[in-house]
């Protein structure tokens, strides 16, 4: 009953940590379905009640409001959420393949501004849409609010702190793998208190020791599954600490006149 509940309360944090990426999905639904005004609606909601988004998924909102702007003729106001999206993400670039020139002429405009303000001195922040297969941390996000819930939320519930940082496959797995430990572990428990109760109850010599072989055997098992279950729990933590999610990015494109988007979901 006590594994019960712990499984219970474990998908509990894991369903509050699938909301974040729920509402970007809502967004990038919207787009799809032509509803450009619900874009906007659900970016405003979205951007109002930031609470800490990691600088991707702040460009990925933006990025997709503006492009709903232009698409509702509003390319000036379009011009806001570029510059939003340019704050979050300085070297924030648009594919020439994926992207639209409709969209790339007002957004290049943009960035153009963007950067004659920016100061000098100030060397713009990589941004894990445009690196790729980088693995180091921009300090922002490595401080920002989101990352330092993601892991909180992950010593609680392994996989959840991947899940909130975008990485919904790395996620699923540790939260795969922590609940089987945990599940192996219980079972060997369980085990190595059926055997000390049958060595216990062992009368004759002979099942005595044959009992207490069984016993000792469980006991051991018991240990090395816990070792497991730490382990995988430890390798978690380090996986969420020491390499950067890769983000699930948005691009947009026109072809004959309809806009197409286009997801690009990594590990």
């Amino acid at each position: 009953m006590k594994l019960v509940l712990i499984l219970v309360s474990l998908l509990g944090l894991w369903s509050c940590a699938l909301a974040d990426e729920r509402d970007l999905l809502a967004v990038d639904s919207a787009f799809v379905n032509g509803d450009y005004a619900q874009v906007e609606l659900l970016a405003l909601r979205l951007l109002q009640a930031d609470t800490g988004w990691t600088v991707d998924a702040r460009a990925r909102v933006c990025l997709a409001a503006g492009y709903s702007l232009i698409m509702l003729d509003r390319a000036a106001e379009a011009r806001h959420y570029f510059e939003q999206a340019l704050d979050a993400v300085p070297d924030l670039t648009l594919d020439p393949v994926l992207v639209s020139p409709k969209f790339r002429t007002v957004f290049d405009d943009v960035k153009a501004a963007h950067v004659a303000r920016r100061p000098r001195e100030d060397p713009p922040p990589t941004s894990a849409m445009d690196r790729g297969s980088s693995t180091a941390v921009p300090a922002s996000d490595a401080l920002s609010p989101r990352r330092r819930g993601a892991v909180a939320l992950n010593l609680l519930l392994p996989g959840a702190g991947h899940l909130r940082m975008q990485s919904p496959l790395r996620g699923a797995w540790w939260f795969v793998a922590e609940a089987g430990a945990v599940a192996f572990c219980a079972s060997e428990l369980a085990r190595a208190r059926e055997a000390r109760q049958d060595y216990l109850r062992a009368t004759d010599a002979a099942d005595i020791e044959r009992k207490y072989e069984d016993y000792n055997s469980a006991y051991r098992m018991s240990w090395i599954s816990g070792g497991i279950a730490a382990a995988v729990y430890v390798a978690s933590q380090l996986d969420l600490a020491l390499v950067q999610r890769r983000p699930i990015a948005l691009a947009c494109a026109q072809q004959q006149g309809t806009p197409t988007l286009g997801l690009r979901i990594a590990w």
